[in-house]
Formats: C-alpha cells, structure tokens, sequence
C-alpha cells in the first residue's frame, strides 16, 4: 500500500501519485456517463430537421455522432437552412412514378416498360379449307403466272406473308396463327387482285385440238373394255370443291373446281381419282379419272393400246379359241398374262394385298413384303382352288418383285386350269 502511495504516474502532462489517478479515473467516468445520457436524450427529443447543440469539455474525447460543437461566437441562425421530408415533399411534389416506387408498386414503372415490351398476340384462328389458295393456283394458270408465296415470323407461333406473281404484289404482316390461314387470307387478295386482269390473248395452235392434247379416248376406251367384258358402265361421281366450303367459310368466290372419282367392276375394290384433285373444267376432271382407270387396266388387267378411232377397222377379228391363246401372251408382263389368262377362263383379273414383313437374317433393312392374290366370290364358286388367298409369296424385296412373284404362282395355277379345260375338251 505504501509502495502505491510513493508511485508516481504521469497524467495531463504532470506526475501525480498512484491513488489520486484511481480516484480522478472513477470520477472521470462518472462525469462522461452523465455527459453521455444527457447528449443521448436530447438527440432523441429534438425537433425534426435540426441541429443540437452541445456545449462539451474539451478534455472530453465523446465518440457522439450527429453532434456540432458550436460556440456562441461562431454560431449563426441563417445558417441553419436544414428542413425535414414533409416540408422538402410540400415544396418538391414528388412524380407518379416515385410515389409508385415508394408504395411498393414496379409494375408500370419506366424500367419495367422498357424492359417488358408488350407481347405480339396472333389474329383468332379460323377454319380455312384452302379453297381460296387451289382457286388463285387455277386463275394463275390461266394468265400464265407463277404464284410465290413467302412467310415471315416476327414471334413463335405469329406469321406474316408476302404473295408475288407477275407484276403483282401483295403483302400482310399481320401476326397470323398458322402459315395455312395467312396463304388463305392472302390468295383471296390475289383473287381480287386477277379478277380485274383480263386473261392474255391466245392464239389456237394445233397443239391445242382436242384429238392431239389427249392421244387416246380415255372414257371411249374404258366403256368399250366394260362393253366387250359385259361390265356395267363405269359410275362417275362429280364433286365441286367450293360448294360445301363456301357455305362453311362464307366466302364467295368467282371459279368453281371440279374433282372425279369412279368404280368399276372390271376393277372391283378400287376407286379412281380423287375428291382433292381439281380442275376448272367438269369434263377435264371425268377423263382424267378415266385415264387413271385405262392405265390401270392396261398394266393389271390386259388393256390392250389401240390405235386412234380413225385408222381403227371396223370388221372385227378372229375370235381366240383356248387352244390358240398361248399366241396372244408375248410381250406381257406377269400381271398381264395373269389378266389374259383370267379373262380367257370366264375369270376376272385378280386383286392383290402387299404386306410389309420383317426382312430375313442377314438381309440389309430394306422394305420387305408378301403378297397374295384374291378372286371374286362368284370366280371362287365356279372353280373352288381360287377361294381365299391364291399365290401367296415369301418374303420378297420391294412390292414389285413381290408382284410379280405372286402373278407367277397365280399364272401356273391358271395354266393347270386351262389344261384339264382342253383335256376336257379332247376327250368329249
């Protein structure tokens, strides 16, 4: 204790004893923690916007914040000039965008407009049954133009489309939902657009008659094949293409498409032409549906090619017994004598069923079929061994070779028909 007393400590410049530090120390602190209080809760209570003053020891080194040491010397009323929010607000009236920002709302602010630009909405789709497109590829035809079409898409699933032909251009960029519905909406312009062109002048050339344009009588030489076989006639059916469609899309068109099927029974189970293909003229579509079914005949049935009406004789020719039939079988392929054979056995020609089959081991992937033939019920009554399926193949690569296998089997069972019919006939 005594060692204490006679210790000496250097304090604000002097050397002082040991214990009056201590207590000059506690009262120190006393007085900072007063001093500290006081400044705290005057901060607190003052008014918004102003400044505190406090006057302070200069010994005390306070870590206070937001407090000025104004002496009255130096302090000056005018030079507070410090207001609070409200009154800054009062005299600055802040914009529609701040006090949207300030209640939490960003949606319409000008960062999130310009970063979210509006989304492009395609047009309502509609049903559309492509008859105004079919109707300008027509009209186009007749003035010798070529149509062009070319689409745009400024968003996924929106289309736009420009149409040229000729001289002509016609372009709508609005968003359309599907390529089909802006070529329909655009060929009906296009429509309009030739309605008001009057079609070039065409001299006739003697390619253009009638006689040269088709080689053959197509409908003439499918009647006379029904006629010599005791067919019935052919049945057409015509159908206009716009008839139902106008009515369903409400459009009112100037050209009227034409489209031909046909059955027959020299080629049962089959119908020729289709509902989808079109031509301005009825009789255009008729014998074009009649080509398909000569064509047909000719490579399934033994159609012969006749030569033009004019340098046909009139007499007829010497009728083909079984015993000279073999003489009229050259040159033809296998269907075709299959054909020949039948129809000179009462028979008629066979229909035939390809069905894809895997290919055998080893065999390279390729398009592998079987094939059989199958007679009408009335040919299987009269001769029992062309019920059901006749001349079914193996497994054969492609549906030609297929083909022409089956026509082979078919062909050799014929023959052996044919000749128990001449033994037959020799014996009686």
């Amino acid at each position: 204790m005594d060692l204490l007393q006679s210790l000496l400590i250097p304090h604000s410049g002097t050397l002082i004893p040991a214990a009056d530090v201590r207590d000059f120390t506690a009262h120190t602190s006393n007085v900072r923690s007063q001093a500290h209080s006081r400044a705290s809760e005057d901060f607190h209570n003052r008014p918004r916007g102003s400044h505190i003053s406090v006057d302070l020891d200069p010994n005390m080194d306070l870590p206070l914040r937001n407090i000025t040491n104004h002496t009255p010397a130096t302090m000056d009323p005018a030079a507070d000039q410090t207001i609070s929010l409200e009154e800054y607000d009062a005299l600055h009236p802040p914009s529609e965008n701040a006090l949207r920002y300030r209640a939490g709302n960003t949606d319409h602010t000008p960062r999130s407009i310009h970063f979210s630009p509006p989304a492009i909405v395609p047009l309502p789709v509609i049903e559309t049954y492509g008859v105004a497109a079919a109707e300008f590829n027509a009209l186009c035809q007749l003035h010798g133009l070529r149509p062009m079409f070319s689409f745009t898409e400024p968003a996924q699933g929106c289309f736009g489309v420009k149409l040229e032909f000729g001289e002509h251009l016609c372009e709508d960029q609005r968003p359309f939902p599907s390529k089909k519905q802006a070529k329909e909406i655009i060929s009906q312009r296009g429509l309009e657009v030739l309605s008001n062109v009057e079609l070039p002048a065409r001299t006739k050339r003697k390619s253009e008659d009638p006689s040269s344009i088709d080689e053959e009588n197509w409908i003439g030489l499918l009647t006379e094949y029904c006629q010599k076989n005791r067919f019935p006639p052919a049945r057409y059916k015509d159908h206009v293409a716009n008839n139902v469609a106008n009515q369903k899309a409400g459009l009112a068109l100037t050209t009227y498409l034409h489209a031909c099927t046909m059955t027959t029974d020299a080629a049962p189970g089959r119908t020729f032409g289709s509902e989808t293909a079109v031509f301005t003229l009825k009789a255009a579509a008729k014998r074009s549906t009649a080509k398909e079914a000569v064509l047909w005949l000719r490579e399934n049935a033994g159609l012969r090619v006749s030569a033009p009406a004019k340098h046909r004789k009139t007499e007829d020719g010497p009728n083909i017994s079984l015993t000279d039939a073999a003489n009229h079988l050259t040159a033809q392929t296998p269907a075709q004598l299959v054909a020949t054979r039948s129809l000179q056995l009462g028979f008629t020609p066979p229909s035939y069923q390809m069905k894809p089959v895997l290919p055998p081991d080893g065999a390279a992937t390729a398009a592998w079929y079987v094939a059989a033939a199958t007679f009408l019920l009335q040919d299987a009554l009269k001769e029992p061994r062309l019920g059901g399926s006749v001349g079914e193949t193996g497994r054969c690569n492609g549906q030609k070779n297929a083909k022409e296998e089956c026509c082979k089997l078919v062909l050799i069972l014929l023959n052996q028909i044919l000749e128990e019919r001449r033994r037959a006939l020799a014996v009686g």
